[in-house]
């Protein structure tokens, strides 16, 4: 079975903090086209041109220019206000304004990492600032997992692993706050995983020197309750005070 892709799920913080981030700045121009790779997707929200040369500079680029807005489940664009619950098709409403495209190149971020479990979860946690709904996808299938996640200041975590153990794909899901991405995986099979990785997956990574060097964590309650970190305890704070 082909992997497939996560449901995303925003929180209210972020919504928050995307708008406060005004991420509806125009588009860049004029980069130098030595910078720019060949197959490198347009920045642009909306847009989903691909770079294949100066030629694709005399395509117009039709975007939203505005922010992305997430309120009591509601998704829209600042820009044109069109209004739905579904987050796929919010990614696939058009763009409202066209331009120039912005080939900006994507910086490949070494961020902090890290898993636990408890007897039927395993959370993968990648810390950045600020996800961008827009450009983030994580698929699966139940013994595979590819993340892409971009952070603001168009920083990439990229990750293509082997799962320890077989996952329910259909009820997991990834959740997206303000100062991380956490990616959570329901065992098929409540037990206890010796690693996230399988040990074929490792040793290909080991051979290729990409490996990723993650602590896992397992949680001392047997049952589903995830333990909270002062920081998130923090956020929490903040968020109700707002």
């Amino acid at each position: 079975m082909p992997p497939k892709l996560l449901p995303l799920l925003i929180s209210q913080a972020l919504g928050v903090a995307l708008e406060q981030k005004e991420l509806d700045q125009e588009p860049g121009a004029g980069l130098d086209n030595s910078l720019i790779w060949t197959g490198s997707s347009c920045q642009n929200p909306g847009c989903d041109a691909v770079y294949q040369g100066p030629e694709s500079d005399a395509t117009p680029c039709t975007y939203h220019p505005g922010a992305p807005r997430f309120h009591e489940g509601m998704k829209s664009w600042s820009c044109c206000g069109i209004q739905t619950l579904d987050f796929g098709a919010f990614l696939a409403q058009p763009g409202c304004r066209v331009g120039r495209h912005d080939w900006a190149k994507q910086l490949p971020a070494s961020c902090r990492h890290d898993w636990h479990q408890t007897d039927s979860l395993v959370v993968l946690t990648v810390y950045g600032q600020i996800p961008l709904p827009a450009f983030n996808w994580v698929k699966a299938s139940q013994t595979e997992l590819h993340v892409h996640v971009v952070f603001d200041g168009n920083r990439v975590f990229q990750a293509q692993m082997k799962l320890w153990g077989v996952i329910n794909v259909e009820q997991s899901s990834v959740s997206l706050m303000p100062s991380r991405v956490e990616i959570s995986l329901v065992k098929a099979d409540p037990g206890s995983w010796a690693q996230l990785e399988h040990p074929d997956s490792l040793a290909e990574k080991a051979k290729a020197g990409v490996l990723l060097e993650m602590d896992g964590e397992e949680s001392e309650d047997s049952d589903d309750d995830l333990s909270w970190t002062e920081e998130e305890d923090e956020e929490e704070e903040e968020a109700m005070g707002e």
